[in-house]
């Protein structure tokens, strides 16, 4: 059955590209809201909304959304509900929102000056992925860091689970050559950042134990004397 449900998803979303065209996109304030074909072949009308402190319920969610996607690094929901507060207070949050459920959130707050961004946090629903939502929402966070004067939006993916090919050896010697033949061994999110124009330009060996380094990830998001 499922395999039936996917292969009806594939004709709609052939067909709606033919009589639709892309996804479209219409400016509603602070709002967009963004249609779509869902799965199953259902209409979807998903909101991406910059939240402020109002926001108690969606704030609540975007809370759960670190326990279920992050627990290893906010251990308990009082640690994931004071955590939100903060990225409002450091940057703009937007989240995805359909139906009033947030199918997740992005952050970013300026770190060097108004120029140097850093992306943080990005979270998805599990049962949400695989549908460009994380993708719309780091277009969106890098339009909101642009217009904030932001040059290049930065991030920090850590390898803890022994997820790349970086993870083994010592990141001390021969780094910039092992960044250069990295390999994706076990879904690590680095390729995500790349098909969304990020670039590996760095490591930190060892920063969560011997063997389990952080990959720094940038994007220019203006040229110089661009606009």
């Amino acid at each position: 059955m499922e395999r039936f449900w996917d292969g009806l998803w594939n004709c709609v979303k052939r067909i709606a590209a033919v009589v639709t065209g892309p996804i479209s996109r219409r400016n509603t304030g602070s709002r967009q809201s963004v249609n779509g074909i869902g799965r199953r072949g259902r209409m979807r009308i998903m909101k991406i909304v910059r939240l402020s402190g109002e926001d108690k319920e969606k704030l609540s969610e975007c809370a759960r959304l670190l326990l279920e996607c992050f627990a290893h690094a906010w251990n308990t929901w009082e640690e994931a509900e004071a955590e939100i507060p903060c990225l409002l207070e450091a940057g703009p949050v937007l989240a995805a929102v359909e139906e009033e459920q947030v199918l997740g959130f992005v952050g970013a707050r300026p770190t060097y000056g108004p120029y140097g961004w850093e992306l943080h946090p990005l979270v998805v629903k599990t049962g949400a992925r695989k549908q460009g939502i994380g993708s719309l929402l780091v277009k969106e966070i890098e339009k909101e860091a642009l217009e904030q004067g932001a040059v290049v939006l930065y991030l920090g993916t850590d390898d803890e689970d022994g997820a790349t090919s970086l993870s083994r050896g010592d990141l001390f010697i021969d780094t910039f050559q092992k960044i250069e033949n990295i390999r994706n061994e076990k879904n690590h999110p680095y390729e995500f950042y790349q098909k969304n124009g990020y670039r590996i330009v760095g490591v930190l060996p060892d920063v969560n134990g011997y063997g389990k380094p952080d990959i720094y990830m940038a994007k220019r998001l203006r040229e110089k004397g661009g606009e």
